[in-house]
């Protein structure tokens, strides 16, 4: 009969005095006790929980996230892991179709990657903690889709935040819990040697495998005290200044000033000095589509059929509507949050502060936003989804004829080969940019220059979110908070 040890596992058996069935005894004896350990968190945890396993290197963390895996159904089981390696890019990980977008942009929100760059970047030129996050995320997308078929996963994510410094795993623990709350059907069990990470993860059960309280023994905590005790505290929202947006201006996708600015609300962390999130209002322009589905009939400029042209308005009506809209409505147009504190409310509390004391009665906000986060909706805005205007709908056929689907516009070299193929698509978008005002100075632009002004303009649908007070309440001027000292 052969040995199923290798000659020098033998030997070095031999070299402390051991045999194989010491090696047997004590495998088993592991195992034994990570199926015990297993089965109490299989048994205890409920639907919408989280248990945390904490423990130094070789504590037997690992062992028990396999004993749990393997009495799960496979069906309701999703294990965080690397992403796919044949995936070029972060979003190719977590969206092989495009109708998966919306979900990949939401989990990578969830696993803390809240960046417009991030899905187009290459996997391989990830960190090592963008690529634990990343792993995160390809956990949640799944989770999510087994809870939309009804079903209640329970996602296991092992060495949790190993990779990431203190911040950012406090940032993460935080984004995890937030997903958990909106999707009840989930458990989550995390194994971490981080035990830190419990104050922002509030686990309903707690194993500690360093810290046993008697010999021999490892019992299943009930973590009640965490959620009296660890709830990150509320931001502090004070008026702020344009140096502060200055400060975390460089975090949005878009770090071009707004054209103009009516108010700026920061948030700081108790005690904090620097600003963590911004929120920027501004003037409203003339033209904006959403309105009309908002507010229909309140900032039309028509005659007895119907809108009027734009040669057909007397300088009187443009400056009647001009004023009704500068009265009743401001535009946000800035939203950041710091990196290290998004998914911890900041973004809600930005928002919910303004809406309680807006400086019209009126709200609006167009944001590219809305379809990777639900922060708006969660404020209590309501969305707009914008059909394509008419120009669009002109240089979406022009796209069609020259069999350049609109998604690659985003890659400008090849909308470059394609229109040197179809001269007609110059046209068509000099035509595009000419149609409104505000793309009127492109017309004559480098093709490059106008094809990123119409790929910004009709790769995604335009969104756009309103709020109202109630239309017997007069407009009032926005309370501020105390200022702090040297503001």
């Amino acid at each position: 009969m052969r040995s199923s040890f290798s000659e020098s596992a033998l030997r070095a058996l031999g070299v402390f005095g051991l045999t194989t069935d010491d090696a047997h005894a004590e495998s088993s004896s592991r195992a034994h006790a990570a199926q015990c350990r297993a089965s109490a968190i299989d048994q205890s945890l409920r639907p919408g929980q989280l248990a945390l396993i904490t423990g130094p290197s070789a504590s037997g963390k690992s062992s028990i996230l396999q004993a749990l895996a393997e009495s799960l159904r496979p069906d309701c089981l999703v294990r965080g892991g690397a992403a796919p390696a044949l995936a070029a890019r972060v979003i190719d990980a977590l969206a092989p179709s495009a109708a998966e977008l919306p979900l990949a942009l939401r989990s990578l929100s969830a696993a803390g990657l809240a960046d417009a760059f991030i899905p187009a970047r290459p996997i391989g030129a990830l960190s090592a903690g963008e690529s634990a996050r990343l792993a995160i995320a390809h956990a949640v997308m799944r989770a999510e889709s087994l809870v939309a078929q009804c079903r209640s996963p329970t996602i296991i994510l092992d060495d949790f935040a190993d990779a990431l410094d203190d911040a950012t795993a406090i940032a993460v623990s935080h984004a995890l819990r937030r997903w958990l709350a909106r999707h009840p059907r989930s458990r989550i069990v995390i194994a971490t040697v981080r035990p830190h990470v419990a104050h922002a993860l509030r686990p309903d059960l707690r194993l500690d495998l360093g810290t046993p309280t008697l010999p021999g023994e490892r019992p299943l905590l009930p973590s009640a005290s965490d959620h009296a005790t660890s709830d990150h505290p509320e931001p502090i929202i004070y008026t702020g200044t344009p140096a502060d947006y200055q400060t975390l201006a460089h975090f949005h996708y878009r770090a071009a000033r707004p054209a103009t600015i009516a108010r700026i609300l920061v948030a700081r962390a108790t005690g904090g000095r620097e600003p963590i999130g911004v929120l920027v209002v501004s003037m409203p322009t003339l033209n904006a589509a959403w309105r009309t589905l908002a507010w229909p009939g309140a900032y039309a400029d028509t005659g007895r059929h119907g809108p009027l042209a734009a040669s057909a308005r007397s300088p009187h009506r443009k400056r009647a509507l001009a004023h009704a809209i500068n009265r009743d409505l401001r535009c946000l147009s800035r939203l950041i949050v710091h990196p290290l504190h998004r998914a911890r409310g900041v973004a809600s509390a930005l928002l919910r502060t303004y809406l309680a004391a807006p400086l019209t009665r009126r709200t609006e906000c167009p944001s590219a936003m809305g379809v990777a986060s639900p922060v708006f909706l969660r404020a209590g805005m309501r969305e707009w989804t914008l059909p394509p205007a008419r120009r669009d709908l002109a240089l979406l056929d022009a796209l069609r004829a020259a069999d350049l689907a609109t998604w690659m516009l985003a890659d400008i070299d090849l909308a470059l080969d394609r229109i040197a193929a179809h001269p007609h698509l110059d046209r068509s978008l000099r035509i595009w940019a000419n149609a409104h005002g505000p793309t009127r100075p492109l017309a004559g632009a480098p093709a490059r220059v106008l094809i990123r002004a119409a790929a910004k303009h009709i790769i995604a649908p335009r969104r756009a979110y309103t709020a109202s007070e109630p239309p017997d309440e007069c407009p009032r001027p926005a309370t501020s908070a105390p200022r702090a000292a040297g503001e």
